[in-house]
């Protein structure tokens, strides 16, 4: 039993690199087992980026929504006073503000 052959060296090296990999995976194993708060931790940060998100464009479509209505309040004066035939002093005013409107935004 002087010499080791080979093939013997070559089942050594598959022995040792099998025995280390099923180590690795056997603690990966027990970590998760005994350790689930990485994963969850990940989980809930991302559900927090998600959040973040719907929140900024929450904000946008309501910002959208405010100025939507302002629209239609502005457009229905000024077909109100396009309505009304004796009003030159309202036409002028709807007139005004729908400009006004237009330009600020």
């Amino acid at each position: 039993m002087g010499s080791v052959t080979i093939s013997q060296a070559a089942a050594w090296l598959v022995a040792v690199a099998a025995a280390i990999v099923s180590f690795s995976k056997a603690w990966e194993i027990i970590r998760k087992i005994f350790h689930p708060e990485a994963d969850l931790r990940a989980r809930v940060d991302k559900h927090d980026e998600i959040l973040a998100n719907d929140h900024q464009r929450l904000k946008k479509i309501e910002a959208k929504l405010e100025d939507t209505d302002k629209f239609k309040g502005v457009m229905c004066r000024a077909m109100l006073a396009q309505l009304e035939d004796g009003d030159e002093a309202g036409k002028k005013e709807a007139k005004k503000e729908l400009n006004s409107y237009l330009t600020q935004r």
